[in-house]
């Protein structure tokens, strides 16, 4: 563009071209500003800014708040302080484990506005129940679960047996519609959507690695697409991987951004299962529940045989402190025992006066115990070069994991009692073999 041109266009005609081809920037601000058709005659673009005197007036935007206004966020519930009035939760478990029964159980709790999980409030609302794997399965147990609670769920549930592809756009948005069309006969009857339940994860996402954040991470975008639509919590029931203490299979991405993740475990010799909040972000994870299955029997099958159910028996707490003091102590938990006990052989211990510790009770202090385990797992886990930084903090990280999963395992065995930074051994436990 040749020196002093003017420049063409409606809005910056006229404007010439300063001789050395360059605009000053605030000039080119200021004629961008002059050139809008709603410009009046304002005050120049770096005068308008806010002077340091008014910083205690009120910010007006779409995007900040300010915090001297801040109100107390309203908390809505579909299980008071457990599943949120919109978001994500998991129920998780081995197979067999009892995930669905235990699913069941709360979504019959909630359409009938009932405690669930605990005792915990529930506030009624619809439920649309999908289960995408097992679907007759699952209308047995619901008929059971009506036959034996002389349940009415007042039209509020209903159940879909076709598996939804989460990970499919168009299979998707049919599930949208679906839940949509549930809505507005919902409302129509003055009840509100409040719980989606997908039984299982798997099942509705097929032909997915559910180990890659590619492919998981566009199904939790739906998913979460799903919950801001409605306004609702869906309830994702999923398997846990090979080593059930890593939590839910697949990609770790997954269990990051969800509210809620409710864990089931296997069966003992006794047939007591333990239901466990592993994660929860705005509310108390409470204690472990003990349920077992119960059988029922619905009638009897063509050739006359009896066709039955389960529905789920909930236990006292005294069945989940005696299963976790049969279940086999994980090597970790060993560890930490065997050094606990040595050092209280070796004087290392000190008198506790911590309420409820028995007179003459010795500890010892949690860092000198956690100290010693480490010592003795560094010799089969050798620490790395400290030059590779990244690898040594990993190091560090998975030797602190390592303790602290030792000493909880002993906690929940009841072994041992852990108070301020003290921790000694409970009851007959100071002569037990490990």
């Amino acid at each position: 563009m040749r020196e002093g041109c003017a420049v063409s266009g409606s809005r910056f005609a006229g404007m010439a071209v300063p001789p050395n081809g360059s605009w000053p920037v605030n000039s080119v601000a200021e004629a961008a500003v002059r050139a809008v058709p709603s410009y009046q005659a304002q005050a120049p673009v770096a005068e308008r800014h806010t002077p340091a005197s008014t910083a205690t007036s009120k910010v007006k935007s779409a995007f900040w708040e300010n915090c001297d206004d801040l109100k107390l966020p309203k908390e809505e519930w579909v299980i008071k302080g457990l599943l949120p009035r919109e978001g994500l939760a998991i129920l998780a478990g081995p197979s067999t484990a009892g995930k669905s029964f235990v699913a069941l159980d709360l979504v019959d709790k909630v359409a009938r506005g009932e405690p669930a999980l605990g005792g915990r409030r529930s506030y009624q609302c619809g439920i649309a129940y999908i289960a995408a794997e097992g679907a007759n399965g699952v209308r047995k147990r619901l008929i059971g679960l009506k036959e034996d609670r002389g349940a009415n769920w007042s039209s509020h549930m209903v159940l879909s047996g076709i598996a939804p592809n989460l990970a499919d756009e168009t299979k998707y948005n049919e599930l949208e519609k679906a839940i949509g069309r549930h809505r507005i006969e919902l409302e129509s009857r003055g009840v509100r959507l409040g719980l989606v339940v997908i039984d299982t994860l798997s099942a509705s996402i097929p032909g997915v690695d559910e180990n890659s954040s590619k492919d998981m991470s566009s199904v939790l975008m739906r998913l979460q697409q799903l919950a801001m639509r409605f306004k609702i919590c869906v309830l994702l029931v999923a398997h846990v991987g090979k080593d059930t203490d890593r939590g839910v299979r697949g990609w770790s991405g997954l269990v990051a951004n969800v509210d809620v993740v409710i864990g089931i475990q296997m069966p003992d010799e006794n047939g007591v299962r333990i239901v466990k909040i592993i994660k929860i972000k705005d509310g108390d994870a409470g204690p472990e529940l003990a349920f077992s299955l119960r059988q029922i029997l619905l009638g009897e099958d063509a050739d006359g045989d009896p066709v039955t159910t389960c529905v789920v028996l909930w236990r006292s707490p005294s069945d989940v402190a005696r299963r976790n003091r049969n279940r086999p102590l994980p090597m970790v938990a060993r560890a930490a025992l065997t050094q606990l006990k040595r050092m209280l052989d070796d004087g290392a211990a000190e008198l506790i006066t911590a309420p409820g510790a028995p007179a003459g009770t010795k500890g010892v202090e949690i860092k000198a115990l956690g100290a010693a385990i480490d010592r003795q797992a560094s010799e089969l886990d050798r620490e790395p070069d400290q030059e590779d930084k990244t690898e040594h903090r990993r190091w560090k990280d998975r030797r602190r994991k390592s303790v602290s999963d030792g000493l909880r395992h002993l906690e929940d065995h009841q072994l041992v009692r852990i108070e301020g930074s003290k921790i000694w051994l409970l009851g007959s436990s100071a002569g037990d073999s490990v």
